[in-house]
């Protein structure tokens, strides 16, 4: 693997550039490969010493720096119903979900990335006021009985699907962290957590924070031509031009995203999915969440599902971990051959 290899990390990369540690893909891998295993250890210590038996903890900190979410327990975090254990996985969820070159240069060279990093800025911003908007909300809705619950509820579940980990902290069914039980209002703050999800570079799904920055960038910028037709306003973030192309590449990627969510949805909704289930299965597959809503939330399964239902949200968690472009290409590849097949017509 080499420069040929970062051209391909170049062309799926979240945001105006593609992370990179070495010149060569290979090195790039091995160094990230040490954070991960690192940061897989820590986790798991933290767990230990949190409470959690060994294999519980080993097992569960896998899942956690993967931000995978799979636990040995059908009730997840929520099997063990202990603060200091949720506390270890809110702050291992977000490790997993922040950009591992981050954790390389913090730990090799410049102890200040975090606080430089507008992208991580953006990241923590966005987990620390949604955590405050879903509190608040279950407070006044009175949906989970008084303030330490709410705060307890709204801040796992508010990580969580940020970084698309899926961790739950429900005793059950009904309890506190039981986000389906909630109200209309915090399940919006949840699905539009689902949809962003976490870092660019990091184990996380979702469209990614950097992609929802440039976004905004050029929509501002948009509004800023109408009121200025001849003006010439390049796209900026934290002050650095990004380039038109990497514009275009996000523009793109972001409407594949939602016709894909709104394809999916409409398709499994055909095959016999209920609606509420269906828009928070859809997104959380191709989000790589892994609960949803309804039926299918974070003390549920996808069996509420028929077998056909599964199989186009199994499609649409493959399509998501691999950042769309690539199944793009796949579904293309067919057609390229076909046309490459065809007898070329001769000019007289």
């Amino acid at each position: 693997l080499g420069t040929r290899a970062l051209g391909f990390m170049g062309a799926e990369a979240p945001g105006p550039t593609a992370e990179r540690l070495s010149p060569r893909a290979r090195d790039t891998a091995r160094l990230l490969w040490i954070v991960y295993a690192g940061v897989t250890g820590l986790i798991a210590v933290a767990y230990r010493l949190a409470g959690m038996p060994f294999f519980d903890a080993i097992a569960h900190a896998v899942t956690t720096s993967a931000t995978g979410g799979f636990s040995i327990y059908n009730d997840s975090i929520g099997e063990y119903d202990s603060i200091p254990i949720e506390l270890v996985a809110q702050v291992g969820m977000l490790i997993g979900g922040a950009n591992f070159t981050l954790h390389w240069l913090f730990v090799s060279r410049d102890r200040g990335i975090y606080r430089k990093d507008p992208e991580f800025r953006s990241y923590i911003a966005i987990a620390v006021v949604a955590t405050a908007i879903v509190t608040s909300m279950l407070v006044v809705n009175d949906s989970v009985g008084g303030f330490g619950s709410a705060l307890r509820a709204a801040s796992f579940n508010v990580v969580s699907m940020a970084t698309s980990t899926g961790f739950g902290n429900a005793q059950g069914a009904g309890t506190p962290g039981d986000f389906v039980r909630w109200s209309a209002s915090p399940l919006v703050i949840i699905l539009l957590l689902m949809a962003v999800g976490g870092m660019s570079g990091s184990t996380a799904g979702g469209m990614k924070v950097v992609r929802i920055r440039v976004l905004a960038a050029a929509s501002q910028r948009l509004v800023d031509t109408v009121r200025q037709r001849r003006a010439v306003i390049p796209v900026k973030i934290n002050n650095e031009v990004v380039k038109e192309d990497v514009v275009h590449r996000i523009g793109v990627f972001v409407i594949a995203y939602i016709v894909m969510t709104v394809g999916g949805l409409i398709v499994v909704v055909a095959l016999g999915g209920e609606l509420e289930a269906s828009i928070g299965a859809t997104i959380g597959s191709l989000s790589n969440m892994g609960p949803g809503l309804a039926d299918a939330g974070p003390t549920s399964t996808f069996l509420v599902f028929p077998t056909p239902a599964r199989m186009v949200l199994a499609f649409l968690m493959l399509a998501g971990r691999l950042e769309l472009f690539a199944v793009l290409l796949m579904l293309a590849a067919p057609r390229r051959v076909l046309r490459q097949l065809q007898p070329h017509k001769k000019a007289f």
